[in-house]
Formats: structure tokens, C-alpha cells, sequence
């Protein structure tokens, strides 16, 4: 299994490598035969779901949650995750669909969470931060989630959101790493979306998270 987190530093792209067209929502892609590849490519998903050897799935982000999973039966799965994909349990959804789909044990499954915007970098607005709070509080650990500074502005930590609903799942703690970087922190190594908008530059740059078997 190989697997990168690919920022501003040129690195190794594989070939032949999956996309799909990220719409910050729920829905989840299956590749389980290599004459999917042309019909589900560029399709409307924020997951996918890989079985084919040697085909490389990705996904882009500049702040966003990156998420590579794999599991020892030749598994893998990339999902990205914003406020909004987090809020819908977006990685949840995918394990669960991996232990259905395939009958295998989250236990056995590693997630490694990528380099994403940290929580002292991420301020939302007070209907985003109860969004969160409100679907993910559930899982017996909001401390930390949100953090409430002075003027009223809150802080979302997406990556304990997206970890607390692996662990909801069945992951084992031992088999969850979380990539301390923040995008915005480290804009030298990673491009940020929100560090583009503040500088009134260009805000193309994507980094790429890829998975394969």
C-alpha cells in the first residue's frame, strides 16, 4: 500500500490516478473494477471506495480535511471533508459502507487524517460551530470541538470532529494518525485557501492526498 500528502513541494504523481468533482457533500463512489475508472471519473462524490490494484485515488484540498484509509484486504478509500461533509459524517458513512460492502472488521482498518486548517487557524460562524457541535457532541466527546474566543468568535477543530466519528465507527485508537500540519500554519508547504483569500491572491492551489494497493 502507498500512500502521500502532496502540497506546494512537486512530488510524485502515480498514474493512473482517480478524481472525482468535490461538491462538499455525502456521497461516496465505489471503484471495484477497472472499467469503472472512465464512467465514475470526474463524478460528483466527496469519497470513493477503491478495490483495483495499482489505481491511485486522490483527493484535493486547501483546508479541508484529507482522509486516506486502508484496509489489509486490499481496501482503500479517500475522502475529503470540510465543515459541511464533517457535519454529514461523510467518513463515518464510508467505513460503515466498507464494513457492509465487504464484511471486514474496522478494527483491522487504518485512517490517517492529512494535513488540514488547525483549530487556532479555523474561525466559522456561531451556526456552523452549533452545526458541528450538535451532530458530533452526540459521540460522547465535544471538549475541544469548538472554542469560543473574546468578541464572540468560535473556533472549529475539524480534524478531533473527523476523528471522533472514525473512532464512532470502530476504529481502533491505535490504528487513527492524525497529520499534525495546518495548511494555513505552513503555507510554505501546503497551499490554504483562507491564507490565499487573506493575501488577495489566487486561490487555485490544491494539495493532493493519494492512496493505492
Amino acid at each position: 500500500m502507498f500512500f502521500s500528502f502532496q502540497g506546494r513541494v512537486p512530488g510524485f504523481i502515480p498514474s493512473p490516478l482517480f478524481e472525482m468533482k468535490q461538491v462538499h457533500g455525502d456521497r461516496i463512489l465505489l471503484l471495484d473494477s477497472p472499467e469503472k475508472f472512465d464512467l465514475l471519473y470526474r463524478t460528483e462524490a466527496d469519497a470513493v471506495i477503491c478495490t483495483v490494484p495499482q489505481i491511485a485515488i486522490a483527493v484535493r484540498t486547501a483546508d479541508c480535511v484529507p482522509i486516506l484509509i486502508s484496509h489489509p484486504y486490499g481496501i482503500v478509500a479517500a475522502v475529503h471533508a470540510g465543515w459541511r461533509g464533517t457535519k454529514l459524517r461523510i467518513l463515518q458513512k464510508t467505513l460503515v459502507q466498507i464494513k457492509e460492502k465487504f464484511n471486514v472488521d474496522l478494527s483491522e482498518i487504518h485512517v490517517v487524517i492529512g494535513p488540514s486548517i488547525c483549530e487556532k487557524c479555523y474561525e466559522v460562524g456561531e451556526e456552523v460551530a452549533i452545526a458541528i457541535l450538535n451532530e458530533v457532541e452526540s459521540l460522547g466527546q465535544e471538549d475541544g470541538l469548538v472554542a469560543k474566543k473574546n468578541g464572540g468568535k468560535y473556533f472549529l477543530n475539524l480534524k478531533l470532529a473527523n476523528q471522533l466519528l472514525a473512532r464512532a465507527a470502530g476504529v481502533l485508537e491505535s490504528q487513527l494518525t492524525v497529520r499534525p500540519e495546518c495548511t494555513l500554519c505552513n503555507e510554505e508547504e501546503f497551499y490554504s485557501y483562507r491564507g490565499s483569500n487573506k493575501k488577495q491572491e489566487p486561490s487555485e492551489g490544491r494539495n493532493y492526498s493519494w492512496i493505492k494497493f
